[in-house]
């Protein structure tokens, strides 16, 4: 892969990540919480 599309990735992911905080932000908090704790 080359340089030229980590631009596009980080924007595919920062928006997918906007998305998701806007909709499931306290249930992404939880969901994490609990995998982290095991």
């Amino acid at each position: 892969m080359g340089g030229g599309a980590w631009p596009f990735l980080v924007g595919g992911a920062i928006c997918l990540v906007n998305s998701i905080n806007e909709r499931d932000l306290s249930q992404l908090t939880s969901y994490a919480e609990f995998n982290l704790r095991g």
